[in-house]
């Protein structure tokens, strides 16, 4: 069929179409009545066009606020107002016991402040307390604890000892015991240093003993493995402090107990 028939026939040709909506966008008619379009040649007149009920758009739901991860400005400014005015071991463990920055304080049983005689010549820091201290709220008071008072005892050394000469004072890094006793992380490290380096600030201790590598990290920066931290000495503000093994590793580790050994007979040297 010709392009004339088809026009006499009345169907329309493409040029009809072309024509028809460019007439519609001359004056302006650019959108569809309905949201579907309509196919009118096939439309029945006698039943009524009804147009689609369409949904309203969704609104996007809103973020809750962000919670700000551990170790930002707002966690650290925190930790300096509460440790402003702290001048006792009492109002530093209250100081601790309001500070909220810290997860893990919401899934620890207890907060493990320290043990032993604050004014011991000799300060034991450990990394993170055991499922034994995070029960009893005690630091070292699990078996790691009591291999601990056995490697203190070898050398003359007792928490429990009132004489400063012959006691000892211990304390963690960190004052929660991490889920699953994982490693702490940077950041919970770092909003911890404050609060330790307070500590030691009113032990006011003559020797340190780190117990390993998380202490290390914390208060003097350093990096390297436990096998060459081990047995050397360092200083924290003029405090000589010398690092070893954590009981923790010596009990699944006994081989390490003569290298430890070597590190408590120098640890006995320099406090006599």
């Amino acid at each position: 069929m010709t392009t004339s028939s088809r026009a006499s026939s009345g169907e329309l040709t493409g040029h009809d179409v072309a024509s028809a909506l460019q007439w519609y966008m001359d004056i302006g008619w650019d959108e569809a009545v309905l949201a579907v379009a309509q196919d009118r040649l096939a439309h029945d007149p006698s039943v009524s066009i009804q147009a689609p009920l369409v949904a309203p758009h969704a609104v996007a739901a809103q973020k809750p606020p962000s919670v700000e991860p551990l170790g930002t400005a707002e966690a650290r400014g925190a930790v300096g107002s509460l440790l402003s005015g702290v001048s006792s071991l009492d109002e530093l463990k209250q100081a601790l016991g309001k500070f909220t920055g810290m997860a893990i304080s919401k899934t620890a049983t207890n907060m493990v402040f320290g043990d032993g005689n604050p004014a011991a010549r000799l300060m034991v820091i450990g990394e993170v307390p055991d499922a034994e201290d995070d029960k009893i709220g005690r630091a070292f008071a699990g078996e790691a604890g009591q291999l601990l008072d056995k490697m203190m005892a070898a050398i003359g050394l007792s928490r429990h000892s009132e004489e400063a000469a012959k006691a000892v004072y211990l304390t963690q890094v960190l004052n929660w015991r991490p889920p699953g006793n994982r490693t702490p992380s940077a950041a919970e490290i770092d909003l911890s240093t404050p609060f330790l380096e307070k500590h030691i600030d009113l032990v006011k201790p003559d020797v340190l003993l780190f117990m390993g590598s998380v202490p290390v990290r914390a208060l003097l920066g350093r990096t390297e493995s436990m096998t060459k931290l081990r047995g050397n000495w360092f200083e924290y503000k003029s405090i000589p402090c010398l690092v070893s093994y954590p009981p923790s590793f010596l009990l699944k580790s006994p081989a390490k107990k003569r290298e430890s050994w070597e590190d408590l007979q120098a640890l006995q040297q320099k406090l006599v």
